[in-house]
């Protein structure tokens, strides 16, 4: 059976995918708390209570893991750089792909969701096809171009 870890388990997005997924694989869940996630959704599932902006907390999570889908991060348009941005959604992300990079760990793909804010600034008559450029019209969305860049290069550099 294959291993999925996800992370920002129990987040809206996360609560879904767990129920969706945990009749088929077997799920390590990961998110900074679980207070407000019914216990009978964790049930069995492997549960980790980590704040993921810290790097050590990332030695060995990867360990026997398939496939990542990565949903931690801070989903804000209207965040500032400030905010938890900078931890959340530059620092994770690295600490994510440079994890999964090293020799010792087998995960097969890293899945994440990127965000319309990636191309939010375009005019809104315009209908925008996946050849345009980025145009992020908030920093969450340029969180989302800046992720998608970091993916690239550690799938085909780092890789």
């Amino acid at each position: 059976m294959d291993k999925i870890m996800i992370t920002g388990a129990s987040g809206n997005i996360g609560k879904v995918l767990v129920n969706h997924l945990k009749k088929s694989y077997e799920l390590t869940l990961v998110d900074i708390n679980f207070y407000d996630v019914r216990p009978e959704l964790l049930k069995g599932t492997i549960v980790k209570e980590l704040d993921l902006t810290v790097s050590e907390n990332w030695e060995g999570l990867l360990e026997g893991i398939d496939y990542v889908i990565h949903l931690a991060g801070n989903p804000s348009p209207n965040a500032s750089f400030d905010d938890s941005l900078i931890e959340m959604n530059y620092k994770m992300p690295y600490y994510l792909f440079k994890e999964a990079s090293k020799n010792e760990n087998f995960v097969k793909r890293i899945i994440f969701a990127s965000s319309i804010h990636a191309v939010n600034a375009y005019p809104k008559n315009v209908q925008v096809s996946v050849d345009d450029p980025v145009r992020p019209g908030d920093l969450y969305g340029v969180s989302k171009v800046y992720q998608e860049s970091l993916a690239s290069y550690f799938a085909f550099i780092e890789g």
